[in-house]
């Protein structure tokens, strides 16, 4: 069986204002700074085998506080990365509020493209892809995976057996951690949007 704690990036100047998308340059801000090294702590008596990042700087910002922690290097993985946010990139929330297509992303994201960027299912066919090969290549061993938001809801609504259309439903918060647990057979999936508060359980 291997484990996968999949970690959302944490907090940025961006959050609930832009869309950064694969945009350069978007680092923690000092909230965010605070949250990675809480999580490193967290996570610092877990024995946590392997650390892969998308390529974007917040999430290597918050994967490396955890690998200096547990000695270990942190392993770019470029399906880990960001939706394509396309033409939306840069963009305020404000401003894509009154926008047909953005309102019609949020309640129909199976079968709405972003424009100029990706669909949300070719997003959760690249992860579900990565996972089934990490899961071979890692098998009985813990995982952390620090990615994005978009990233991990389609990759839990695949594994929770729920349309992609009802994943929006999941809070998936800054620095948190959702934990899957995989074999050859079956699924479990140990929690979702986890808090670094209590120790964390990664055995069933």
């Amino acid at each position: 069986m291997t484990t996968f704690l999949l970690i959302r990036h944490a907090t940025t100047g961006a959050i609930g204002k832009l869309i950064t998308g694969r945009a350069p340059g978007v680092h923690l801000n000092d909230c965010g700074v605070d949250e990675a090294a809480r999580l490193a702590a967290y996570l610092s008596q877990t024995k946590i085998h392997a650390i892969y990042s998308s390529p974007r700087e917040r999430c290597r910002e918050t994967a490396e506080p955890l690998g200096r922690s547990l000695a270990l290097p942190v392993i770019t993985c470029d399906a880990l990365d960001e939706l394509e946010y396309g033409a939306w990139s840069g963009c305020s929330l404000n401003e894509l509020e009154p926008l047909h297509d953005w309102r019609r992303f949020n309640t129909l994201r199976s079968i709405t493209q972003v424009p100029s960027g990706e669909l949300i299912l070719e997003i959760q066919t690249r992860m579900v892809k990565l996972l089934e090969t990490l899961r071979r290549k890692h098998a009985r061993e813990v995982l952390a995976l620090v990615t994005h938001a978009e990233v991990i809801r389609a990759s839990v609504a695949h594994y929770l057996g729920i349309p992609i259309d009802l994943a929006y439903r999941l809070e998936i918060g800054p620095a948190s951690i959702c934990t899957i647990c995989s074999d050859e057979s079956d699924i479990w999936i140990l929690g979702v949007n986890q808090q670094p508060l209590y120790p964390l359980q990664v055995t069933i």
